[in-house]
């Protein structure tokens, strides 16, 4: 963006509370898949005997779902919006987080629902990288930058008490903090949606004007 005056870039602007709000959404949403990242490893190798071959298996299946989901996400993301999108692969990860620390008992059972996790993250993942642009006015490469800041932030937080919480409990209590940062996850990302569109679609957030640039004579 140019200044209108002068020609020259318009400065970045500060995040705003909609920037904010997303940022801390994709904190919640990297916590989330973190938790399961750092102990289904150690889970199918405790619970079920799960050596190298096996776990590779089970690794390479779900970069298979990964590249799915991020492929899908593309056309979704158009058309459903990109905090709805990030809402709606939530509105999977939950019910499936919640279901895993409920059956993780029965193998073939958790391992596709692992699966549509694990798919609903990318997918949820994909579809916030957009919301990034939008974070500093006059700047998406700063917005992408500070929104994968929050993210890498998010993945180190979660990952020792996710380890932590299966040496303790086992896996059910890391894929019940999982459910919950996904939970957060998309309650942040439907109140930036309100913030930006509102109840009514007419908006209820705007921007403060940005001051003139006055050019040197």
């Amino acid at each position: 963006m140019r200044s209108t005056r002068t020609g020259r870039p318009a400065p970045a602007g500060p995040i705003d509370r909609p920037g904010w709000v997303a940022a801390i959404g994709v904190f919640g949403l990297m916590g989330a898949a973190q938790a399961m990242f750092v102990t289904f490893g150690a889970w199918l190798e405790d619970d079920y005997g799960f050596g190298t071959a096996a776990l590779a298996a089970v690794t390479f299946g779900i970069g298979g779902l990964e590249l799915l989901a991020s492929t899908t996400s593309a056309a979704r993301t158009d058309r459903w919006g990109k905090e709805r999108s990030v809402v709606r692969g939530t509105l999977v990860m939950v019910p499936g987080a919640l279901l895993l620390a409920a059956l993780h008992g029965h193998v073939s059972v958790a391992l596709v629902l692992l699966a549509v996790f694990i798919a609903a993250f990318e997918f949820s993942f994909v579809s916030s990288i957009p919301i990034g642009a939008e974070l500093v006015p006059a700047a998406p490469g700063k917005g992408i930058g500070a929104l994968l800041a929050f993210a890498t932030i998010g993945r180190t937080v979660v990952a020792i008490p996710a380890t932590r919480l299966y040496d303790r409990f086992g896996f059910v209590a890391p894929a019940l903090l999982s459910a919950t940062f996904a939970a957060f996850a998309g309650t942040a990302m439907l109140i930036r949606h309100r913030l930006l569109v509102g109840p009514s679609g007419r908006g209820r957030w705007r921007r403060p004007a940005a001051r003139p640039q006055v050019g040197h004579q």
